[in-house]
Parts: structure tokens; C-alpha cells; sequence
């Protein structure tokens, strides 16, 4: 009877810390916002004014601001409420934007993806790459425009332009150009409330081509016609058609030589590669992508590998794997080595779009292959010590969303601040030595032109495969 009653007694102990800890998890890197309960405003500056208070709690529910940055947002955010009322909705949203930019953490941003469809843009899709910004696509009436350089705006040259933009952007500048920057410079509302345009509606710019020759570009009206297509940067450099692309055309054709990478921006993908004894895997999310279940995938994966190895090459794609939730292919990344031959190679192809859960899949695929995993592309999206954990924290009255981020990660080294660091790693990751590409390999637009993918092709050049 006594150690039944000891049984008991361990199992409700057990059972209290498991509920304890789950609600100090919660609350220290998941509290909910806090209601937004104001009247309805009877003008724009009530509005303004109602928002900006509520933008004070966000200060308070981020964790990843310095002190210094703190009162420096608390100070600008002052600032802002000085001015409510005579504020265009984009030279608020920017407002805001500079405010939560302060944290310098590319988890703590506003949204910039939802201005698309709210405010009117550019009929042209644009693509920052290590030689220059390009236009990548174009609605009808624009194809000539394909291919070009963007050199000024306004007279403004790009780096100027680029410059002026930063600072509503926190983080680094991988993540500025990957995530933030074409949902600045695409909207020319935005354009001209940061003082880069004279009007809200009008865009001058000039382009240069790969013939050399140099023409200007007017921009004008709303081009509310030409909305597709939709999604982040990195999905506009692929070949297929994107949700809501009519009347558009891409730089990229169906050429027998286009490389299988460029041909979809697909998260999922798993192919053979024979000429190399080895296998070309995909993951640019971390998460279901619709109907699409990681899980499955993780299988199909599995399985593969195991009825061919041991193999010579594996190339692990997750250089646009935005995040999601790390635990979901964990244990294939780890396993990725063991099914290499001795001297087998595991390539990890990582970008500025390998950001939050995408790191750790980058990580974990090194720390499980050891010496025989390589890191080849350009540096990831993030800084090795980040805060994440993150939630939206959305204005009431304006809509704009910026995000708070509660959980500090550091993938290089010993994380041990329990009242920081996120609780899930002390258990679940081992830091690797480095996150830089062993190899680096620019995405320069001459190669993407010409429908190649350098990374593949250094790849092929280690390795001796056509």
C-alpha cells in the first residue's frame, strides 16, 4: 500500500511540473498580446493615436530590443505620436516599421508582404542578386523590360535608394534583401514616403541591359490590374506560374538546358542523381505546405536514401527554407550521413533565405554528417545569436503587423541564460562550429539569365559530373 501511495504521490508530482512547466513556457516565450479595446476612432489622428498606444505594449512584449534600442524606439514612438494625424497610412506604416526595426533582430519586423494587394505596385517584379537588381518579371505591356539593371530611381542611384530603406528593416543584410526589401522598393507609395520619389504615382528609372545600352522608364498610375503574382522575392525567380499571375512574363523560358532547381519554387523536392550516385533533396519549409505533409515527405526521403546507399553525393537544398518548426525533420537531418559512403560528400546549400527553423536543418545535417558535410552558397539569412519564438502583434486601427520575438537562439556556441534562451534547444540542439559556406558561390544574374544554378554547377565541377 505504501508504495502504491509513493507511486501516486510521484506520478501527480510528475504530472504538476509538466503543467508548471508548460504554462512558464507559454508565458516567458508565448504570451498572447494584449487586447486592443479603444472606441471606434472619429478620425484619422484618433486612430493614429489609438495605435501608437497600443505599438507601447509591443516595447514591452519583445524581448530581443537592448536597452539602449528600447529607449531609443520609446523616444521615436514619441516622436510619432507628435505627428499623428498628418501621417499618410505608408508614412505611418515606415513609422512603425523604423520603430520595430530598432531591435536590429530580423525576427522583430513588420510584416511587409501584406502592403501587397493594399497599396498599388510596380508592374514589374525585381530581384536582388550579387551583381545588381534586376527585373525578373513583367505584366503585359513591360516585357522589353525583362533583363534590366535598375541603376537609379529618380535620378537616386541604387545604392543610395538601398540605404535610405535600411533602416526600416532590423537585422542583417541577408535578411533585408531576401525577406523585406522588394516590398519596400516595389510600391511606389512607399518610395515616396521614405523621400526617395517626388509623387506617390509616378517612377522614374533607369535601366541598363545586357547589350549595354541605357533607357528611362516612367512609371505611372495605380497598375491595380497587374496584381499577381504573389509571394516573397525568391518566388519570382523560378519558372512556374504563381497564384494569381495573368498576363505576366517571366525572364526565365522552358528551355531544354533551364536547370530542374530554377523550374519551381516548389518547398518539397527529391530527385536522382545518377551522374553523381547521389540524391538532390529539397526543403524550403519546416511545416504541411498545404495539402503537402512534411511527414510524408520525410518518408519519401527515408526511403530513398536507404534502397541506395551508400551514395557518393547528397545535396540538401534549404536555401530558401524560410522556418517553420525545426523538431519536424530533426531526425532526417541528422541521419543524412549515414547514408554516404566513406567518402561520400553531403552538399548543404544554404542562402539568405535559410532563416529561423531553416538554420537549425542546416545545422543539424552538418553536426550529424561531421567532416563529410559542406556548406556551399552564401551566408544564411540570420545572425548566429537571434531572438525568435516570435507572434504578430497587429495595430488596430491601420492593420500594419510587426512581429515580437521571446526566445534567444545562438547556433554557434552555449546558449545557458534560462530567462532567454529557449528551453526546447538545452535538450534538442548541439551548436555547430559555423553557419559560413565552406564554398561560396554567388546567385549572380548572368548564370540565372542563362538558366543555370551556379551552386549546382560548382557542384558538378567538384564532383566531375556532367
Amino acid at each position: 500500500m505504501k508504495k502504491k501511495s509513493l507511486f501516486g504521490g510521484i506520478l501527480i508530482l510528475l504530472v504538476f511540473l509538466v503543467v508548471v512547466h508548460g504554462v512558464a513556457e507559454k508565458l516567458l516565450f508565448d504570451p498572447d498580446p494584449p487586447p486592443a479595446n479603444y472606441p471606434p476612432p472619429e478620425n484619422t489622428r484618433e486612430a493614429q493615436l489609438q495605435d501608437i498606444d497600443y505599438m507601447s505594449h509591443f516595447l514591452e512584449i519583445d524581448r530581443s530590443y537592448s536597452e539602449p534600442a528600447r529607449a531609443s524606439a520609446k523616444v521615436l514612438l514619441n516622436e510619432v505620436k507628435a505627428k499623428a494625424g498628418s501621417l499618410s497610412e505608408p508614412e505611418f506604416e515606415l513609422e512603425i516599421a523604423r520603430i520595430s526595426a530598432l531591435a536590429d533582430n530580423a525576427h522583430t519586423n513588420v510584416n511587409g508582404i501584406l502592403r501587397a494587394g493594399k497599396y498599388p505596385r510596380l508592374p514589374v517584379r525585381t530581384y536582388r542578386f550579387s551583381d545588381g537588381l534586376y527585373i525578373i518579371r513583367a505584366y503585359e505591356g513591360f516585357e522589353e523590360l525583362l533583363g534590366g539593371r535598375i541603376i537609379m530611381v529618380d535620378g537616386k542611384p541604387i545604392s543610395q535608394i538601398e540605404t535610405i530603406l535600411r533602416p526600416y528593416v532590423g537585422g542583417p543584410e541577408e535578411y533585408f534583401y531576401r525577406f523585406q526589401f522588394s516590398y519596400l522598393f516595389e510600391f511606389p507609395a512607399f518610395l515616396h514616403a521614405a523621400g526617395i520619389t517626388k509623387a506617390a504615382d509616378r517612377v522614374a528609372m533607369t535601366l541598363e541591359f545586357p547589350d549595354g545600352h541605357r533607357d528611362e522608364v516612367f512609371f505611372e498610375g495605380d497598375y491595380q490590374e497587374a496584381e499577381g503574382p504573389a509571394g516573397f522575392a525568391y518566388h519570382m525567380i523560378y519558372r512556374d506560374t504563381l497564384p494569381g499571375e495573368i498576363g505576366w512574363s517571366n525572364l526565365l523560358q522552358d528551355d531544354e538546358n533551364l536547370e530542374f532547381t530554377l523550374e519551381s519554387a516548389r518547398s518539397f523536392l527529391l530527385r536522382e542523381l545518377p551522374e553523381m550516385n547521389g540524391y538532390y533533396i529539397r526543403y524550403w519549409r519546416n511545416e504541411d505546405v498545404g495539402a503537402i505533409s512534411i511527414s510524408a515527405f520525410n518518408g519519401e526521403v527515408s526511403a530513398a536514401l536507404k534502397n541506395n546507399s551508400p551514395l557518393d553525393v547528397i545535396i540538401l537544398d534549404v536555401r530558401n527554407n524560410g522556418g517553420g518548426d525545426y523538431s519536424k525533420n530533426k531526425e532526417i537531418m541528422l541521419s543524412l550521413g549515414n547514408y554516404l559512403a566513406s567518402d561520400g560528400r553531403l552538399y548543404i546549400i544554404t542562402g539568405r533565405g535559410t532563416f529561423s527553423a531553416g538554420m537549425f536543418s542546416a545545422a543539424f545535417a552538418k553536426g550529424g554528417a561531421g567532416d563529410k558535410a559542406v556548406f556551399i552558397g552564401t551566408r544564411v539569412g540570420d545572425r548566429d545569436l537571434h531572438w525568435g519564438e516570435n507572434d504578430d502583434f497587429t495595430l488596430p486601427n491601420s492593420g500594419v503587423r510587426t512581429v515580437y520575438a521571446r526566445g534567444l537562439h545562438n547556433m554557434t556556441g552555449p546558449c545557458r541564460d534560462i530567462w532567454k534562451c529557449f528551453w526546447k534547444d538545452f535538450t534538442s540542439y548541439d551548436p555547430v562550429d559555423s553557419l559560413e559556406p565552406d564554398i561560396n558561390v554567388p546567385f549572380n544574374f548572368t548564370a540565372y539569365a542563362a538558366g543555370r544554378d551556379a551552386v549546382m554547377d560548382k557542384i558538378r565541377e567538384i564532383e566531375g559530373a556532367q
